[in-house]
């Protein structure tokens, strides 16, 4: 036989198992807090989407300019985020679930790139309704 393994202290030796351990358990924490990181980074970026519609209906309800002069507004205090908005008069029943009334619609979107997606763009959008009269 090439080598004796009955006395060999190298069977008995541990000193090197927490760094094997760890460095099979790295990876997963580091994906584990990068998934976090972005999950937090959405939820941030929804947020301001929020924002940037609900301003946008503020100022429809308080000014009663315009779409362009809402959207140009909210686009100044958004800079990152494109912003459009419109109104919907609703005569009738032929709006669905909204009750008669003129209505302010403001759409606000933007794009952010996934840190786990492989870098995709993914897109963002929100939106808010206010009745205006």
């Amino acid at each position: 036989m090439l080598f004796d393994l009955t006395n060999c202290r190298l069977l008995d030796d541990r000193s090197g198992v927490v760094a094997v351990e760890f460095a099979m358990v790295a990876p997963l924490l580091v994906l584990m807090f990068t998934g976090l990181f972005d999950l937090q980074s959405a939820i941030l970026a929804n947020m301001d989407m929020d924002a940037a519609a609900q301003y946008g209906a503020m100022r429809a309800l308080a000014d009663s300019a315009d779409s362009k002069t809402i959207a140009a507004a909210t686009h100044r205090a958004f800079p990152d985020i494109a912003v459009a908005a419109r109104y919907l008069s609703c005569p009738g029943r032929d709006c669905g679930h909204l009750p008669r009334g003129r209505y302010a619609i403001i759409t606000s979107s933007s794009t952010r790139r996934s840190m786990l997606a492989g870098g995709a763009q993914v897109p963002i959008e929100s939106e808010a309704v206010i009745r205006v009269d």
